[in-house]
């Protein structure tokens, strides 16, 4: 959509994927915007943010497992890991050599 001279006008909509269980649950539309953009600039469209969450736990045979002590003799480790993939857009305006008259 042609927007102001040398600038680009684009409808787009922010969509929030659900998930249930690690399975993509339904998309529901949570906003809607019109975004203008000059030649040559660039407009964040969009992201996703990815959390892994490992939990181990490493011990002493038997000794880990006793109810009480059992910590004394065991080490747990928790670690976050996450991941970000945002989505740029640089629109550019090309001249096809044919001029309207």
């Amino acid at each position: 959509m042609a927007g102001a001279e040398g600038a680009l006008a684009g409808r787009i909509a922010c969509v929030d994927l659900e998930t249930t269980g690690g399975h993509a649950g339904r998309d529901r539309v949570m906003e809607a915007g019109i975004v203008l953009v000059e030649d040559g600039e660039t407009a964040v469209i969009g992201g996703l943010t990815v959390t892994q969450v490992n939990k181990t736990r490493s011990g002493i045979p038997l000794l880990s497992s006793l109810p009480i002590v059992g910590k004394l003799f065991s080490f747990s480790n928790d670690t976050e890991n996450r991941r970000d993939l945002i989505i740029l857009v640089t629109p550019r305006i090309t001249d096809d050599g044919v001029s309207e008259q």
